[in-house]
């Protein structure tokens, strides 16, 4: 056997306008426009489209034994990761696997979260929200700890690459047999999620829709989503 072959042994994840793997493929198939739309909002620099996430701010945080208060305080994002990896590991059929020999890397976007709550609130406590401004840093750790994967776990940034290069480094530990299993995971959950500022000549699309690969491309349209692979 070929020790250097990676097998992606589960997936999950949550997308706009699918609440699973399943869902995203058959809308794929369908051909369906995923991103939502409101044309009455739209003019010369805000475009009203954007790929929103069902419940984005919704997490069962007693099933990961995480209290009501601190719950609260964390980014969205790290807590949809948490139950996306553990939605990833079931589909796998490995939550019964050897916990020591299976970690994580994973990647967020920034903490829009707590940024708001601090500029939105003049009276809230600096040092608290200075706090949970660097939380996005723990996520590979949370999720390493309330899943007890006690192997390689750390978060990487790499802007619009960061999937693919956490994928590449977790390749490289399952080759380097520094792990048997490792979970790949990226997540991104904006605190506006109606639209955007078109900029002209930037990355985002002019009128809503991005068409890759033609004449009329523009740009692209931002969007929502959480994912998690299994490997071994």
């Amino acid at each position: 056997m070929n020790n250097n072959k990676i097998a992606i042994i589960g997936m999950a994840g949550i997308f706009p306008n699918a609440i699973n793997v399943d869902e995203l493929w058959a809308s794929l198939i369908e051909g369906q426009d995923l991103i939502h739309r409101n044309v009455s909002l739209y003019n010369n620099t805000f475009i009203a489209a954007y790929g929103k996430i069902c419940d984005k701010y919704s997490f069962d945080n007693s099933f990961f034994a995480i209290n009501n208060a601190e719950a609260k305080e964390l980014d969205p994002q790290e807590r949809k990761l948490l139950e996306v990896s553990y939605h990833a590991l079931e589909v796998a059929g490995e939550l019964n696997c050897d916990r020591s020999r299976a970690g994580i890397i994973c990647g967020l976007n920034e903490n829009e979260y707590a940024l708001n709550q601090y500029y939105r609130n003049e009276k809230y406590n600096f040092e608290s929200i200075t706090n949970k401004l660097y939380n996005g840093s723990l996520a590979a750790n949370r999720v390493a700890y309330k899943l007890n994967l006690q192997g390689p776990c750390f978060q990487v940034k790499a802007t619009c690459a960061t999937g693919i290069v956490a994928l590449h480094q977790a390749i490289n530990i399952l080759r380097n047999n520094e792990a048997d299993i490792m979970l790949v995971g990226t997540a991104n959950i904006s605190y506006k999620d109606d639209g955007y500022l078109y900029v002209d000549g930037g990355i985002t699309s002019k009128d809503g829709c991005a068409k890759a690969l033609a004449r009329d491309a523009s740009g692209c349209v931002p969007g929502d989503g959480v994912a998690v692979l299994v490997l071994k």
